[in-house]
């Protein structure tokens, strides 16, 4: 599919959501690491855009399986790690009980991401909670042209070049006004 949407020139949208590859036996003798590996193959051979939303929890290699991307953002509450931190934890304390701690060190929310610049924006979760009905990508909406939208149109509907900052907005149709900002980030673009 990403082969089909690379050959007509379509932007490619993933959604991450894995507690990881599942590594048991089973798995590996079916090949997992070699699925995994084969589709970041094809991923770094793709010319089109791709952009990956990390929707809840990203983990291991299942997250990075069709994590990679030239834009990565992340809900506000997601995560994004190598490893859990419950199975971080009891490689190096030999308890699970010490998640917490862990986690915390591992820095794997997606305000830290973005600290970092491997995340390029955060989506609040009031946004989502608003309901789909509030995206517009062409301007006027949810995305705002004059916030130098990521996907700015060509009046036409089409996608020109992407800008490097993005910030969007959620608007109460009702009350005719704006909540705010409901994501931040940027990047240096494609």
């Amino acid at each position: 599919m990403m082969k089909y949407a690379d050959r007509h020139g379509f932007p490619i949208i993933t959604f991450i959501d894995t507690p990881g590859a599942f590594a048991d036996l089973k798995s590996e003798e079916l090949s997992q690491g070699e699925a995994i590996a084969q589709n970041l193959r094809t991923m770094f051979s793709l010319k089109v855009p791709i952009i990956s939303v990390v929707t809840g929890e990203g983990g291991s290699g299942g997250a990075l399986a069709i994590g990679y991307a030239n834009k990565l953002f992340m809900l506000e509450n997601s995560a994004f790690y190598v490893t859990s931190p419950e199975a971080c934890a009891a490689i190096l304390w030999k308890s699970a009980q010490a998640a917490p701690k862990t986690a915390e060190k591992l820095r794997i929310t997606a305000q830290e991401h973005y600290r970092f610049k491997i995340a390029d924006g955060v989506i609040l979760n009031f946004l989502i909670e608003a309901g789909s009905s509030t995206l517009n990508l062409t301007g006027g909406g949810a995305i705002s042209q004059g916030y130098n939208n990521p996907f700015p149109t060509n009046g036409s509907g089409s996608v020109s070049q992407p800008s490097n900052v993005v910030i969007i907005e959620h608007l109460d149709p009702s009350a005719g006004g704006s909540y705010g900002s409901a994501a931040y980030g940027s990047h240096s673009g494609y």
